[in-house]
């Protein structure tokens, strides 16, 4: 325990990994992806951020999402599932 882990990826799925001992670095726009910044950034917490991306849609995993439904729709619907 204590240690932390850095996962260096510019792929989004690894975001649902983020927690206070894992981070992921995207080395294209030379950012460290936390917890915190993917709740302050999406909305929503790493442990449903997959399916956060499955409602969203998702181009590059080739998933539509569902049609009219977006961030702000999302949160407005669902806010509780992503706290």
């Amino acid at each position: 325990m204590g240690n932390k882990t850095i996962i260096a990826s510019s792929d989004k799925d690894f975001y649902q990994l983020c927690s206070k001992d894992i981070q992921v670095w995207n080395p294209i726009n030379k950012v460290l992806i936390t917890e915190a910044y993917v709740i302050q950034k999406y909305n929503c917490h790493p442990i449903n951020f997959s399916l956060y991306k499955c409602l969203v849609g998702d181009t590059s995993d080739n998933i539509v999402g569902v049609k009219g439904l977006g961030n702000k729709t999302i949160i407005k619907y669902f806010g509780n599932l992503f706290k």
